[in-house]
C-alpha cells in the first residue's frame, strides 16, 4: 500500500506569507477605497462633463463645445411657453403674457428697453489665458483684446439673445432713431443668420399643436404654442454672467503691448 506524502511549511514561513498576503489585501482594499472616493469626487465636480454615446457631451451637463460654465450649474427644467395669442369675441387678436415677468416685447417703452438691457447688458467679460488657451488652443492668439486687453467672450445665447433685440428695435425706426447709424443691412442678415442656426442646431423637437379658435376671423385654425418644453435653468448662465462681468468672478485684463 502506497504511502500518503504530506507537505508541512515551516510555521515561520506560513507566518510570514500569510501576513504578506493579509498586508497585500489590507493595501487592495485601501487603494480601492481611495479610487472610489477620487472617482466619485470626480464625477460630481464642476468640470466633469459626461461623454455621452457619441462623445459630443450632454445636454444636462454640458456639451463638448460648452466650457468656462461650472458642471454643476447646468440644471434641467421645465417651462411652458407664453406669447401665445387668442382672439376676443370681437374678433381682436391679444397675446397672453405672464404679468410676474418683465415685458420684453410691445410698443416701445423704457421699461422693455430696461428689460432688454439687464438681460444682455453683460453679455461679454473678460476671459483669462488660461481659458483661451483651452478654447482654442494654439490659435488663442488672435483672439487677444487689443482695445481693452485679454480676452473677450461670452456665452453665445447672449449673443442670440442681443441680435433678437435689435431686430426688436428694427421694427419701431421713428422710435429706435440710433439704429439708423448703429448698423446697416449686413448686421441684420447677419443677426437673422445667426438666429436661424441656433434654432435648427438645437432642433427642438416638442410638438406645437394647431388649434381652434372660434372668434378668429377666416379660417379658425391657428397654432397654440403654449406648450411645456424641457429647458436649461437660464438663470444660472445670466447669474454667473453678471459674476464674471463685474462681479466676483471677473477676470483681471492682461495688457498686451
Amino acid at each position: 500500500m502506497a504511502t500518503e506524502k504530506r507537505f508541512y511549511e515551516p510555521l515561520p514561513q506560513l507566518l510570514r506569507r500569510r501576513t504578506g498576503q493579509a498586508i497585500l489585501s489590507l493595501l487592495s482594499l485601501i487603494l480601492g477605497v481611495f479610487a472610489g472616493v477620487a472617482a466619485v469626487r470626480f464625477l460630481s465636480s464642476p468640470a466633469f462633463k459626461p461623454a455621452g454615446p457619441h462623445g459630443f457631451g450632454t445636454f444636462e451637463h454640458g456639451f463638448a463645445t460648452e466650457q468656462i460654465l461650472p458642471n454643476d450649474l447646468y440644471q434641467i427644467e421645465q417651462r411652458r411657453f407664453s406669447g401665445d395669442v387668442d382672439w376676443l369675441p370681437s374678433g381682436e387678436e391679444v397675446m397672453n403674457l405672464p404679468p410676474s415677468e418683465p415685458a420684453y416685447v410691445g410698443d416701445p417703452t423704457p421699461a422693455i428697453d430696461k428689460a432688454w438691457d439687464e438681460l444682455v447688458g453683460h453679455r461679454y467679460w473678460s476671459i483669462a489665458e488660461s481659458e483661451a488657451k483651452s478654447l482654442w488652443g494654439v490659435n488663442h492668439v488672435q483672439y487677444r483684446d487689443h482695445v481693452k486687453g485679454g480676452y473677450t467672450g461670452g456665452f453665445d445665447v447672449f449673443h442670440m439673445l442681443h441680435c433678437l433685440d435689435m431686430m426688436r428695435q428694427r421694427l419701431s425706426p421713428e422710435y429706435y432713431l440710433h439704429m439708423h447709424a448703429y448698423s446697416g443691412m449686413e448686421h441684420d442678415m447677419h443677426c437673422i443668420e445667426q438666429i436661424r442656426q441656433r434654432l435648427q442646431c438645437s432642433a427642438d423637437s416638442t410638438i406645437t399643436p394647431a388649434k381652434y379658435f372660434e372668434h378668429k376671423p377666416g379660417w379658425g385654425m391657428y397654432v397654440d404654442s403654449a406648450q411645456v418644453h424641457t429647458c436649461r435653468n437660464f438663470q444660472n448662465l445670466w447669474i454667473y454672467t453678471q459674476e464674471r462681468s463685474n462681479g466676483s468672478l471677473k477676470v483681471p485684463r492682461i495688457q498686451w503691448q
